[in-house]
């Protein structure tokens, strides 16, 4: 309502404590804090030209949640990278 569809750090906060990996015991995941995230990003000259407000700590989580870990399509954080950047810079 107040941020239209973006997300604000309370928002994401609230979004990734919903994030479970895809097992059957729906075990939470550990999230990557803003920190982490803008350390991936750095670490693979990766520069995110329309990200607003925490969008890309929620895209960063979600891919861990869904497409990170055994039988992911994402294997490393080189490639998370790519996918944060890819979702976020997506016109």
């Amino acid at each position: 309502m107040h941020f239209g569809p973006h997300f604000n750090k309370a928002l994401c906060q609230f979004a990734v404590s919903n994030m479970f990996l895809d097992d059957e015991e729906l075990q939470p995941i550990e999230p990557f804090t803003k920190e982490q995230v803008d350390e991936i990003l750095a670490a693979n000259n990766i520069r995110l030209a329309n990200n607003r407000l925490y969008d890309y700590i929620f895209v960063a989580n979600m891919a861990k949640a869904d497409y990170m870990g055994e039988g992911g399509c994402l294997e490393n954080e080189a490639q998370l990278a790519r996918y944060i950047k890819n979702v976020i810079d997506d016109p």
